[in-house]
């Protein structure tokens, strides 16, 4: 069956012109899963191999995370004297899970340490326990839970709670 040309014209208006979506970090690297995405950015906050890459990516982590004015001492504190005692880990065991990332800046005297944990969400909603790993990294690493921040990293925001009393956030890629 043919159309006439007011059919085709009424058929072009009809269907929607859609924007070309820019590439995200995970398109581009075509990092689908949480863990490889989580092993990637650990790399670039480390810095081992690239230490520019560490002094120029963790800052902006840092300041793109909005834990509100009373808590962003927390984030502060972790790069405030270099990055000479930030460790951060991937997969990082607890109780009943693994945290994706976690960045730990230490210290001998404990209520100077300082926690980040990043859960890494790209196609799922925040439904982890986010208390275990809290707990988890408060026991383990000696760190009182007023200095430990939970940030959720995701494609696109989202509207998962987390606990009341966690200092928290959530950024996107």
């Amino acid at each position: 069956m043919l159309f006439n040309k007011e059919e085709i014209n009424l058929l072009d208006e009809a269907i929607p012109v859609f924007e070309k979506i820019k590439p995200s970090l995970v398109s581009v690297l075509k990092a689908h899963s949480e863990t490889n995405l989580s092993n990637l950015l650990a790399y670039i906050l480390k810095g081992e191999d690239y230490p520019q890459l560490q002094e120029l990516c963790l800052p902006v982590l840092i300041e793109k995370i909005d834990l509100g004015p009373n808590d962003s001492d927390i984030l502060n504190d972790i790069i405030d004297d270099g990055y000479k005692n930030v460790k951060i880990y991937t997969e990082y065991p607890t109780k009943f899970g693994r945290i994706d990332i976690l960045i730990v800046k230490e210290d001998e005297i404990s209520w100077r340490r300082r926690a980040l944990i990043i859960e890494n969400k790209l196609y799922h909603n925040l439904q982890n326990d986010l208390d275990d790993y809290f707990y988890s990294v408060s026991k383990r690493e000696d760190i009182p839970p007023g200095k430990i921040a939970v940030v959720a990293l995701s494609l696109k925001p989202f509207n998962s709670a987390f606990p009341s009393f966690m200092k928290s956030g959530k950024i996107t890629h």
